[in-house]
């Protein structure tokens, strides 16, 4: 069987199981921005993985997430409680196909704007989960 490719993520926020397990929220960087995976902290914490930092994966299709391996990326990250931010991104802010707005940032792929009564044009964002 041939290797599941490793893909790319964003530990943007950290929650809590009902039964009191912490979990970090995983998110997919570039063109699988729409996955995301809640995954206990304490198998991401084996590998040396928080809050905020950038790792990757592999998504084997109908198992859980596996190998996780940080990686290090120079961009400026700020943690504030449960939420991790990517700060000062340079984004191109136009409508999708829906007319909703969005941000397409090159390394992370369309962020939907959370201000949908700006002009089009060039920005510097930042990204929260």
């Amino acid at each position: 069987m041939a290797a599941v490719p490793d893909k790319y993520f964003f530990a943007g926020y950290l929650g809590y199981y009902t039964d009191g397990e912490i979990f970090l929220n995983i998110i997919g960087l570039g063109t699988i921005n729409n996955l995301s995976f809640s995954v206990r902290e304490s198998r991401l914490k084996k590998r040396g993985i928080k809050l905020g930092d950038f790792l990757s994966a592999s998504v084997p299709m109908g198992k859980p997430v596996e190998n996780f391996d940080k990686v290090n990326y120079k961009f400026t990250v700020n943690v504030d409680g449960n939420t991790a931010t990517i700060e000062d991104q340079e984004a191109d802010l136009e409508k999708n196909e829906d007319e909703v707005l969005v941000s397409r940032v090159k390394a992370f792929g369309s962020v939907r704007s959370i201000k949908q009564n700006i002009p089009v044009g060039k920005y510097r964002i930042n990204i929260r989960a």
